[in-house]
């Protein structure tokens, strides 16, 4: 099975974990921390779930944001590698909370990919 656009989120220090359903040629997945739905970001510098990472490969282009429970985007980025760190385009902390994420790239196959899911901000 030839892969050629793999899509995920991650938390830094974490381990990789098949978050949607694997397609042909690509799959979507986010690495986190434990199997939870929620993950959990904690950016109190203690080199755990400090930041939550959009990552990819064979990716061709890419956007990605972070919005709260009313739909305001609070970061977005089309950068590979991007970090959010809890805080919003301004660099002011955001409130402890539930944000969502949504990532979606486009493959060097030509395929579509989204990875979409909740963060819990906690600080």
């Amino acid at each position: 099975m030839k892969r050629t656009g793999v899509l995920f989120a991650a938390f830094s220090f974490s381990c990789s974990v098949v978050f949607a359903q694997e397609e042909k040629h690509g799959t979507i997945k986010v690495k986190k921390e434990t199997d939870s739905i929620v993950r959990e970001l904690t950016p109190n510098g203690d080199g755990r779930n400090d930041t939550f990472i959009f990552n990819g490969n064979n990716i061709v282009e890419m956007k990605a944001r972070i919005v709260d429970e009313k739909g305001n985007v609070i970061f977005e980025t089309n950068k590979v590698g991007d970090k959010w760190d809890g805080k919003n385009k301004k660099g002011e902390k955001m409130k402890a909370g539930l944000y969502y994420y949504i990532q979606e790239a486009m493959g060097r196959d030509g395929r579509v990919y989204e990875a979409k899911g909740t963060i819990k901000l906690t600080w």
